[in-house]
């Protein structure tokens, strides 16, 4: 190099440090599985088992039973 400074702390191009655009496949995470969607039953009977009973909350529990029907045919 220009002086002859040569500066050794610094790695040398690609000897260490792995290239950003290949990702080691290696060091990725597991894939954890999507649980399953709750069923329309099992969200009426959480949203019976809400403490709170607001408007909202018995307009959304009267729309969930009603999915429930619909969904059981």
């Amino acid at each position: 190099p220009p002086g002859g400074h040569v500066d050794r702390d610094l790695p040398e191009p690609n000897a260490t440090t792995p290239n950003a655009a290949t990702p080691n496949p290696a060091s990725r995470a597991p894939v954890t599985p999507i649980p399953a969607a709750p069923s329309f039953a099992e969200l009426s009977e959480r949203a019976h088992a809400l403490p709170t009973r607001t408007k909202q909350v018995r307009e959304l529990t009267s729309s969930i039973d009603q999915a429930a029907r619909l969904a059981a045919g």
